[in-house]
């Protein structure tokens, strides 16, 4: 079995057929995994070089601008946003988003609303490969990728999440927002969701959440609900679930019952639209949304990777990959 560089996260197309990842040296790169064994990887991807002077993805986990989770839980991606019906992809860096052509590894477009000083933070293509919706300087931007032209642009600060909904027709942004004097060490998150392209609001809804930092939010396998790790009245982790459609408050589900301490994040599993895995510093449970309940705990798996060493012996770079989950 070959070995296979990468640096910060990977994804997986539907098919598991093919594998997305950041080499520290080549750039982004598209490999294929064989079909008759999984752990058998062949390095004969196509290779997706960044722009010169691109350099500042960032590398740690918790501060990735560009971590999200596609329709119907499809995809984790990591720098790399991928339609489904075209053979398209999207990355972000600070100062701009750039267009690939997942077929030929050719950089189609590199966009960004303001030419100078932008700091884009987030990048989404629809599954259908029409439309891109990015975060950019406190904006909100809707881009028609044919006439790669805005079509749509709000001001929302603090965006730290984008999350599709209905096929691409609709999506959902999450920002934060922090009071000046945080003596409670607690913070707002905003949920506003919008029609695509016309950038319509279709609701607005809001949770609590610790100050310290941000927790991403799932949609649920049915698309149903829109389920977000938060405190509740007395500061304790809960899980805020909302109506997908309507934006309405279902529920506060408090996580202490299930026995896991300092919940670090959480997974919407394909199988079961009403459970999710609720994942700690030292165990993961399952959550079910709609009795409320705990059903059990489950077998997690974490793969860090050692930090990689200058020539003075410091350690420079730390990457771990997030949770996968085996369902028993």
């Amino acid at each position: 079995m070959q070995s296979l560089r990468c640096r910060g996260a990977l994804a997986l197309n539907k098919k598991w057929t093919k594998i997305y990842i950041i080499d520290p040296d080549r750039g982004y790169q598209e490999d294929k995994i064989d079909e008759v064994s999984e752990k058998d990887l062949r390095l004969e991807g196509i290779l997706l070089k960044l722009p010169h002077s691109i350099h500042n993805i960032s590398t740690k986990l918790t501060q990735s601008n560009s971590f999200i989770i596609s329709n119907n839980n499809t995809f984790a991606v990591a720098g790399v946003s991928l339609a489904k019906d075209k053979q398209l992809a999207v990355t972000v860096t600070r100062s701009c988003w750039g267009l690939w052509d997942t077929s030929t590894g050719r950089l189609l477009a590199q966009l960004a609303d303001a030419p100078l000083g932008a700091i884009v933070t987030h990048a989404v293509i629809t599954p259908a490969g029409d439309s891109v919706i990015t975060a950019e300087s406190g904006n909100v931007v809707i881009w028609d990728i044919a006439e790669k032209q805005i079509v749509f642009k709000e001001e929302q600060k603090g965006v730290k999440q984008v999350l599709l909904l209905e096929d691409g027709t609709k999506f959902i942004t999450i920002s934060m927002q922090v009071p000046i004097d945080n003596n409670d060490n607690l913070a707002v998150a905003i949920i506003v969701a919008r029609t695509i392209p016309d950038g319509e609001k279709i609701y607005t809804a809001d949770y609590e959440l610790r100050g310290t930092g941000y927790r991403a939010a799932v949609v649920s396998a049915d698309e149903h609900h829109v389920e977000a790790p938060g405190v509740d009245k007395s500061s304790r982790d809960c899980l805020h679930v909302f109506h997908a459609r309507t934006g309405a408050r279902l529920h506060r589900i408090p996580v202490k019952n299930s026995g896991i301490k300092d919940m670090q994040s959480i997974v919407a599993l394909p199988h079961k639209p009403h459970w999710v895995a609720v994942v700690g510093n030292d165990k993961a449970g399952i959550l079910d949304i709609k009795t409320k309940r705990h059903v059990r705990f489950v077998n997690s798996l974490f793969i860090s990777i050692p930090p990689k060493r200058d020539k003075e012996c410091k350690p420079t770079i730390k990457i771990e990959i997030t949770e996968y989950f085996y369902i028993m």
